[in-house]
Order: C-alpha cells, then structure tokens, then sequence
C-alpha cells in the first residue's frame, strides 16, 4: 500500500511539473518573467527528487 502511494504521489508530481516547465519554455520565448515559475519548477524537481530517495530507501 505505502509503495502506491508513494507512486501516486510520483505521478502528480510529475504532472504538475510537465505543464509548469512548458509554460515557462513559452514565457521565456515572448521574453516575458519567468522568475515565479522557475521557482516553481524547482520547487517539483526538489519535491520529486526527494519522493524518489525516499522511494528507493524505503524499498530497501
């Protein structure tokens, strides 16, 4: 059970990151600011990266 929650929680994660790093590609391409979501983007990598670790650890 802790191993499908864990991969949910991958998932949405992964989800959330797809959209925020394409409209960051396309606000920097009209030049725009793109400070709030490029935090945001690092924001998820962090979180995700972390899912990961904690993933592996845990299944071992």
């Amino acid at each position: 059970m802790k191993i499908i929650l864990i991969i949910l929680i991958i998932v949405l994660l992964i989800a959330n990151l797809i959209p925020n790093y394409i409209m960051y590609k396309r606000l920097k391409e009209n030049g725009e600011a793109t400070s709030r979501r490029a935090l945001m983007i690092g924001i998820d990598a962090i979180l995700l990266l972390l899912v990961v670790v904690g993933l592996y650890f845990a299944t071992k």
